[in-house]
């Protein structure tokens, strides 16, 4: 049975992930801070309804999530699995790091940014498993 949770407007992105129940999470428009998305054991979609704009995003450890129809100023996947941003305007860059795999990103756009790009990379020499499954599908640059 699908359930929907309406947040607040002071909210944690990773508090709604590992709340019980609700599987897809309403964010109301707004301004938010910074947000990490930690480990968490279900799926669960994040989706703004009008203007909601996030600080920026960083996801450790998280799987199965998705994000739709936000505005980041920029986000970074350092360990991931299973994770779609759909329609989400990045109004920076993004970072996909390894080991990262089955990130998704749909729609939307990215940019502008001065002097500096997004990437998908190995972080570090300690990285011995390149990412895998990267989708990056109608995203205007």
């Amino acid at each position: 049975m699908l359930s929907t949770l309406v947040l607040a407007a002071a909210f944690s992105l990773n508090g709604a992930a590992h709340a019980p129940g609700a599987t897809v999470v309403t964010i109301p428009p707004g301004k938010y801070g910074h947000q990490i998305l930690t480990a968490g054991n279900r799926p669960v979609v994040f989706d703004g309804r009008g203007r909601v704009e996030l600080a920026d995003l960083e996801v450790d450890g998280a799987a199965r999530i998705e994000l739709r129809n936000l505005r980041i100023d920029g986000w970074t996947v350092n360990t991931g699995n299973t994770i779609t941003f759909r329609n989400v305007d990045t109004r920076g860059t993004f970072s996909i790091h390894a080991p990262s795999s089955n990130v998704h990103v749909i729609g939307g756009s990215v940019g502008p940014s001065r002097n500096v790009g997004s990437q998908i990379a190995v972080p570090n020499s300690s990285v011995k498993t390149p990412s895998r499954g990267i989708l990056i599908d109608g995203v205007t640059f």
